[in-house]
């Protein structure tokens, strides 16, 4: 009997240690600074493991970022999953990003991005190609449209990328002059990437 009573005593004490990993829903109104900073709220109020989900508005509006305002990922092992199959996130076709990753362990899934200079940035802090940036960071089952410079950039010394099952369409240059847009950049020395994506090319637009 002692041994059972030390034994659940353990159990008690063990079980009040373990997080819950916890799930935010971020729906969009369709308004900008208001879309990004309620994302970014979200994000900033989550702990590793947390999940942010985002759901399009009334009618399917999709979040809009069309006031130049990123998105930045700080904490390590968030997952953010959008919903397939609709326009989640709109920009206003400038240089701007849509996420900045900085941190180790994120996923994003299921989200399409429309209309911004970058998709998604994931880097360090600094900027540089020769520094660490985001290790395990997995991008998958996305939309990268109409991204002015590049759908999803990876800049840095990055392990572990993982790129699979998007779908990554480019708008045809500005001008004779100008270059092209990309569907996909890593500038990184990675030890372990997998890049299995769908680089369409419709018709009057370039790609990969």
């Amino acid at each position: 009997m002692k041994h059972l009573q030390q034994f659940l005593v353990f159990l008690i004490f063990s079980l009040s240690g373990v997080a819950h990993a916890a799930t935010a829903t971020v729906v969009a109104t369709g308004t900008c600074p208001a879309d990004p900073s309620n994302i970014q709220t979200a994000i900033d109020n989550a702990a590793p493991g947390d999940t942010i989900q985002l759901l399009p508005g009334h009618g399917k509006i999709p979040f809009n970022f069309t006031c130049n305002v990123a998105v930045t990922i700080q904490t390590a092992g968030l997952t953010i999953i959008g919903m397939p199959g609709v326009i989640l996130i709109n920009g206003s076709g400038t240089t701007q990003a849509a996420i900045r990753i900085f941190s180790d362990n994120v996923t994003v899934s299921e989200v399409n991005f429309q209309n911004f200079g970058y998709g998604i940035l994931a880097t360090n802090p600094d900027y540089s190609a020769t520094e660490p940036c985001p290790a395990s960071l997995t991008v998958t089952k996305g939309r990268f449209v109409n991204n002015a410079l590049v759908g999803v950039a990876v800049l840095g010394v990055c392990d572990h990328f993982r790129f699979t099952n998007n779908t990554v369409r480019v708008p045809a240059p500005v001008s004779p002059s100008a270059g092209a847009p990309i569907g996909l950049v890593v500038a990184t020395r990675d030890s372990d990437l997998l890049v299995a994506a769908d680089f369409s090319r419709p018709t009057g637009q370039h790609s990969l």
